[in-house]
């Protein structure tokens, strides 16, 4: 995503009273509605856990994965869809402290919820220092100061996904790059490089027809479309 697409993002973020977690976030959630068909979706995604001011400089993991439930209308516009997303995920940070195994007790209560996770599908977005130069998630050896002393990153080779598909957007100061991490019992690696065409074909919509109507954006470019009617 580059200075000027990031740019526009930002503004309408600001000229939503939104943020730009939340307009990344509902371009994910249209993505996955169309590909699943399946208006009704939870979202996994990771937020900082250090909610006192005790925990700020202490090292080590703290972070929270949150379900985010996203149930759209088609008649819907992309505002409304924004203003949902950003209001949906207020309330899954406002509740973060509770009980992830209670929700699942309530989940099983009718016998239809047979599995020990509420999503399959994860959302994550990192903040990048200015300072610190990276062109990939995995590469190791970056140097990154932390108070007195600095970290140095490592690689690590995972051999299965987390999830079925799990996207990660990492913002820099001027642009943002989005990274898929897929299984590939269900996609190949064609099918995942149309996901990252289609997810910011859905973006630069966003920004071009904020009053669209859910129903009406499209998948395709115009590249695509020509192709389909005078090649096949």
């Amino acid at each position: 995503i580059d200075e000027q697409m990031y740019s526009d993002i930002k503004k309408l973020a600001s000229d939503n009273s939104s943020t730009v977690y939340s307009i990344f976030l509902a371009a994910y959630y249209i993505l996955l509605w169309r590909y699943s068909g399946q208006e009704d979706i939870i979202i996994g995604s990771p937020v900082a856990g250090r909610e006192s001011e005790e925990l700020e400089n202490v090292i080590g993991m703290f972070v929270n994965t949150l379900p985010i439930r996203i149930k759209a209308d088609e008649q819907w516009s992309v505002e409304e869809l924004l203003s949902a997303v950003h209001h949906e995920s207020i309330g899954a940070i406002s509740h973060q402290k509770f009980d992830f195994e209670r929700i699942l007790s309530t989940m099983r209560a009718d016998g239809t919820w047979k599995t020990d996770s509420i999503y399959d599908v994860m959302f994550t977005l990192q903040n990048i220092s200015k300072n610190v130069e990276i062109t990939d998630i995995g590469i190791p050896d970056i140097t990154i100061p932390f108070n007195e002393g600095e970290m140095t990153s490592c690689s690590i080779d995972k051999n299965s996904a987390h999830q079925q598909l799990s996207l990660e957007i990492v913002l820099r100061e001027a642009s943002a790059k989005c990274y898929f991490e897929y299984s590939s019992l269900i996609f190949t690696k064609s099918a995942a490089s149309l996901l990252i065409k289609r997810y910011l074909i859905i973006l630069r919509q966003f920004i071009e027809k904020r009053d669209c109507k859910l129903s009406n954006l499209q998948m395709i470019d115009e590249e695509d479309r020509y192709r389909l009617m005078e090649t096949f």
